[in-house]
């Protein structure tokens, strides 16, 4: 199976195809990175047919994930264009970091207590840049947001972000 996943930015697919093989995912993940959401807005038209042209109709699918945090006038605008284009709307509650704070592993390592609903934390990318600060003296940019994904991202926990359990549903449909 191929997924195509139209994203706000490299660092936002290269983070989704890492939480797609902890849930087991192993057909192909690609996306197209949009250059934010506002682009995905308006590039909406030759996003989604270039994604539907390189995942092959019978083979495989086309999805969207945004973030809600900061973007919910554009947000609602994506819910009406992907219905009309049948592609499915992924919406991480707040950010994608919040997905990323449901991984008991991850949250060890960055020394913080994980949360039960990570729905819940108003800015869950300053809690993670926090975090990274006083372990590693890093900055949360998209050199280090990869990096720190694939090795210490690997369990990415559904029960706590009903968001991720929508995002790992519709994902395992296509699986």
């Amino acid at each position: 199976m191929k997924v195509i996943v139209i994203v706000e930015d490299d660092t936002d697919g290269h983070l989704l195809k890492k939480i797609a093989e902890c849930f087991g995912f192993n057909g192909s993940f690609k996306w197209r990175n949009a250059g934010g959401v506002g682009e995905i807005k308006r590039r909406w038209d030759i996003l989604v047919k270039m994604a539907k042209e390189q995942a092959d109709k019978k083979k495989g699918c086309v999805g969207v994930v945004v973030d809600e945090l900061g973007a919910e006038k554009i947000v609602e605008s994506l819910k009406h264009y992907c219905k009309d284009a049948h592609v499915p709307l992924i919406i991480a509650v707040k950010e994608i970091e919040s997905w990323l704070l449901t991984d008991p592993g991850f949250c060890k390592w960055l020394n913080i207590k994980p949360k039960s609903n990570t729905e819940t934390i108003s800015d869950p990318s300053r809690i993670v840049e926090n975090a990274l600060q006083r372990k590693k003296k890093q900055d949360w940019n998209r050199a280090t947001k990869k990096q720190v994904a694939q090795r210490h991202l690997t369990a990415p926990d559904p029960n706590r972000n009903a968001s991720l359990a929508g995002a790992k549903k519709q994902l395992l449909k296509h699986h």
